[in-house]
């Protein structure tokens, strides 16, 4: 029997020049001999012979079930060679020789299969190989010693590690390290949530008096200037007589007077900044303290403001308790004192710019509330002397924050972990250079003062309550009756 390449299933009777896609090609030539020298010729074209034709013997092909050719000899043909050689391919691709004779005394060959076979057969093979060879991995650490370079070296000394992959049949290739792979698969599953920033100062870029352009570096200059120009906490000890309680009334007296010129926001607290520099360093008696602050506000609104109030109005302020001339010689003295440098960082400069931060997002009736409440709870720090030890900065975003929870939650909700964080947004964190953890404190202060405040009586003369009756009034959108949430 042969086994033949061609079309098993194609009739003798058909035409071979037709176009057939399952007829196969043979590499080669190949030659079977029979009895007689009967031959067998292959060639590269798609025609083929249908018969074996031999002196003696005449061989004729019949399809089996398995696709097989089987070539039925007559009786007296005598069998010439009785060992044929069949080539038939291996699993691993080598040729392999078979005998195969059947009981009738008929030869029995076996050719090469097709093409489409041979590649479908290739593919089992090479994944059946892969299979058992398995590629096993050793983590070998390698020893470098260079022997007599070791003295003139001394790095050679250090041990080298790699990882070497074995394998059966490629040998050992050398890789890089496993930890230089583990950091590449650990940042492949690190998922990093993107930060959501917005840039405040996009409305502004076109209006030039923003200075959007420099503004960036205007803030973290002035960052830098508030710890160099912060109060002692035990700044009053430079002085006989005057203690925290004349202090937090004269500073609640300079909100009165403040309201009543119409004076700018940024006056009162450089005027609150000057009078705690002054009393560092100068001591005070108790009848000029009232002098020395109203001389104090006169510096403070010729620097901010365009039209200052006179030193007659001053006089008028304090019942004329002072006199023009004692005015101007304080004024003299103060600035000497402080050798006439009377720029400072102020809350109210840093939190102009974080209530920007906070508001993203907000209609324009929720944010004037929101910038309203935020200077109230800022203004109620002025007068109380423990709220020093804080940065202007710190209290500028404790006040929008106590201002922001305030106003977006519910007072009858409990306040969780994750809504605390929550509203300290990643824009406020951005702009603030504070995480939520470094602002608590001040925010938890502050709620007490609020607390403290809101529940005093109006009438009441020793608490300090003209900044509650100051955002009362209507204009004010009445802020100073919102109960404060407690962080």
């Amino acid at each position: 029997m042969f086994e033949y390449r061609t079309n098993p299933f194609q009739n003798e009777n058909e035409n071979l020049n037709l176009y057939n896609p399952q007829r196969q090609v043979l590499k080669g030539k190949q030659q079977i001999g029979n009895r007689g020298k009967a031959t067998l010729k292959t060639s590269k074209s798609f025609n083929y012979s249908k018969q074996i034709s031999s002196k003696n013997s005449q061989v004729t092909r019949q399809r089996t079930v398995l696709g097989r050719v089987n070539a039925n000899q007559k009786k007296n043909v005598t069998q010439k060679n009785k060992n044929s050689k069949t080539h038939n391919l291996s699993k691993n691709g080598n040729t392999r020789l078979k005998k195969n004779q059947s009981n009738n005394g008929q030869k029995k060959v076996l050719l090469k299969r097709s093409v489409s076979q041979r590649v479908g057969s290739q593919r089992e093979n090479s994944n059946k190989l892969k299979n058992k060879e398995r590629i096993t991995t050793k983590n070998v650490t390698v020893k470098i010693n260079q022997g007599e370079n070791k003295k003139k070296n001394p790095e050679s000394q250090k041990l080298r590690s790699f990882k070497i992959k074995q394998d059966t049949n490629v040998g050992s290739r050398v890789i890089k390290g496993l930890d230089n792979k583990k950091k590449i698969i650990q940042k492949k599953q690190r998922k990093v949530k993107k930060k959501k920033i917005y840039n405040i100062d996009k409305p502004y870029i076109k209006n030039s008096q923003y200075v959007t352009e420099f503004v960036q570096d205007i803030y973290a200059n002035q960052k830098k200037k508030e710890i160099e120009q912060m109060t002692p906490v035990d700044f009053l000890s430079v002085q006989r007589k005057v203690n925290e309680t004349m202090r937090g009334v004269l500073f609640d007296w300079f909100s009165e007077v403040h309201l009543k010129f119409k004076l700018k926001t940024e006056v009162l607290y450089l005027t609150c900044k000057i009078m705690d520099k002054f009393l560092s360093k100068k001591n005070v008696p108790v009848s000029k303290l009232q002098l020395a602050g109203i001389t104090a506000m006169l510096i403070a609104s010729k620097y901010e403001e365009i039209y200052p109030p006179e030193v007659d109005d001053f006089v008028y302020i304090t019942n004329n308790s002072y006199t023009r001339e004692e005015i101007l010689r304080m004024e003299s003295l103060m600035l000497n004192v402080l050798h006439f440098r009377v720029t400072f960082a102020s809350p109210y400069f840093f939190i102009q710019r974080y209530i920007k931060a906070a508001g993203v997002g907000m209609k324009m009736a929720q944010y004037l509330k929101l910038k309203l409440l935020s200077n109230y709870l800022l203004e109620l720090t002025l007068p109380r002397i423990k709220m020093i030890k804080y940065r202007p900065s710190q209290l500028a975003s404790a006040a929008v924050y106590l201002a922001l929870v305030t106003l977006k939650t519910d007072p009858k909700t409990k306040l969780t972990s994750t809504m605390k964080s929550f509203f300290w947004t990643d824009t406020l964190q951005y702009y603030t250079k504070y995480k939520l953890t470094d602002i608590l404190e001040c925010v938890r202060d502050l709620w007490k003062i609020s607390v403290q405040v809101g529940s005093a009586d109006l009438n009441d003369k020793k608490e300090l309550l003209i900044p509650r009756r100051k955002y009362k009034k209507k204009r004010f959108a009445r802020v100073s009756l919102i109960s404060i949430r407690k962080i």
